[in-house]
């Protein structure tokens, strides 16, 4: 009985811990995106017109926004190849931009924000979005040498 009750107070421990280092993990990504300047991130991307990158992997797969998600886009997106990095875990370097400041895009009949030469959609709903410069997988025992080596920079 004794052993029962040391494993049960073992195993709401462990999940208290767990759960206390993915909030103070998921508020930190927060107040990265929320800042200004130059950041850099690892978490979760999905694409989607856009890079969303996202705190953690509970958050892509409710489809989370602000402040669990921002929105990436890269300098001249529209040439870039970017699926391998769909659903991956992924570092990011870029400078941060305040969505309500970007110009919007010439078109007479859907107005839309840009930076860089790349629509941003902002499906994140973040007041900031991020201008990508550099991407890499993130190391992962699930993944090979050369794929987590590669990186791309625009």
């Amino acid at each position: 009985m004794r052993v029962r009750l040391i494993a049960a107070i073992s195993c709401v421990l462990a999940t208290c811990f767990v759960m206390r280092e993915a909030a103070s993990s998921s508020s930190a990504f927060a107040e990265k995106i929320s800042g200004s300047g130059e950041v850099r991130l690892t978490g979760w991307a999905k694409l989607r017109g856009e890079l969303m990158i996202y705190a953690d992997r509970e958050s892509m797969d409710r489809a989370s926004k602000f402040p669990h998600c921002i929105s990436g886009v890269f300098r001249s997106q529209a040439a870039m190849h970017l699926s391998e990095y769909d659903g991956q875990v992924v570092t990011v370097t870029g400078v941060l931009y305040r969505y309500s400041e970007l110009p919007d895009e010439q078109r007479p009949l859907l107005r839309r924000k840009v930076l860089a030469d790349s629509v941003v959609p902002n499906f994140c709903f973040g007041a900031n979005v991020l201008l990508i410069q550099t991407i890499k997988l993130k190391s992962d025992s699930h993944m090979s040498p050369q794929t987590s080596a590669r990186e791309v920079t625009r």
